[in-house]
């Protein structure tokens, strides 16, 4: 357990990728490598996610794993947009028990010792923009605004809003608690997003949006 805790306090994660640990076991061979692993791993001193991640076991830590900082290492690149934002924001009302996020490699449902991740594949013209870091505590994380994440919802659950009323009726949608996000929410940012998105179904909800701020 001493070499997990020397990089938990050195890297102030208890999200490990195979390369953090290896980092602290660089003078053992490939073999004592894998056997530390296997042992960590049976002792529950680590959980194994997927291939490459791993997590500081329940003992060696003193609160819930962020699962939103799982999803960033599990998938890269990548970051939490559709539900599980929407959800984070206090837009939806619905309870969401998978991590959803978007990323630009293939999709993927992925089940772990630690909850459901969902990964929707979006094409990179509309990945690279519309997210941001939060800082919490010793946690950093990649997720969407509450504008982008609502519109990749729209885009890849193939919504057509031709209203306001329509988005909040089917998705029970907060569109008041929506406009609290002055900074992620106004006319310039939905200006933007009418340049990048020609669809006329986009267009037709970011347009009635507008309207309304």
């Amino acid at each position: 357990m001493d070499v997990i805790k020397q990089i938990f306090e050195k890297f102030k994660t208890d999200v490990l990728p195979l390369y953090l640990i290896n980092s602290e076991l660089d003078k053992k061979s490939d073999d004592a490598k894998k056997s530390f692993l296997k042992r960590a791993c049976q002792k529950g001193e680590l959980i194994r996610v997927r291939k490459g991640l791993y997590l500081v076991g329940n003992e060696g830590r003193a609160q819930r794993y962020n699962s939103f900082v799982i999803a960033n290492y599990m998938v890269v690149p990548s970051y939490v947009s559709l539900e599980s934002a929407l959800s984070f924001y206090g837009l939806i009302p619905e309870a969401v028990y998978t991590t959803t996020s978007v990323t630009t490699k293939v999709g993927s449902e992925i089940q772990t010792p630690v909850g459901q991740y969902s990964f929707s594949y979006l094409k990179i013209d509309y990945f690279n923009f519309g997210f941001y870091q939060i800082q919490d505590g010793d946690h950093k994380y990649l997720i969407a605004t509450p504008l982008k994440a609502l519109v990749d919802y729209i885009v890849l659950k193939k919504k057509e809003y031709k209203s306001v009323e329509e988005l909040e009726e089917d998705l029970r949608f907060d569109f008041d608690e929506f406009l609290t996000y002055k900074k992620f929410v106004n006319k310039n940012k939905i200006n933007e997003m009418l340049k990048v998105y020609k669809s006329y179904r986009l267009q037709v909800i970011l347009k009635d949006m507008r309207k309304r701020l």
